[in-house]
């Protein structure tokens, strides 16, 4: 789901983006006029639980806005679903 905030010709979204997938475009706007970053999406282990081993975790956009949301755990690639926030500008392009 997208959530907008718009301030003059700026427009802020929120959202989750699956990894491989595009984050959506405002209306009006291109992809060369927005910006992304992505922060993981924790979740909650059980009391007691802990990780084992090592962890490598991806989280990316390119400039088309495709996400990259990727960890790998002991030699093994999850993908994963991670939290976005764009801007989006007129003046960007």
């Amino acid at each position: 789901a997208m959530k907008n905030a718009v301030d003059g010709d700026l427009v802020f979204a929120s959202g989750t983006v699956a990894d491989g997938a595009t984050i959506p475009v405002p209306a009006g706007y291109v992809a060369a006029q927005c910006r992304a970053i992505l922060v993981p999406i924790t979740s909650k282990t059980s009391p007691g639980v802990k990780a084992v081993g090592m962890t490598t975790r991806t989280y990316s956009v390119s400039r088309s806005l495709v996400a990259t949301a990727r960890e790998t755990v002991n030699g093994s690639l999850l993908t994963k679903v991670a939290r976005y926030y764009l801007v989006a500008s007129k003046s960007l392009s």
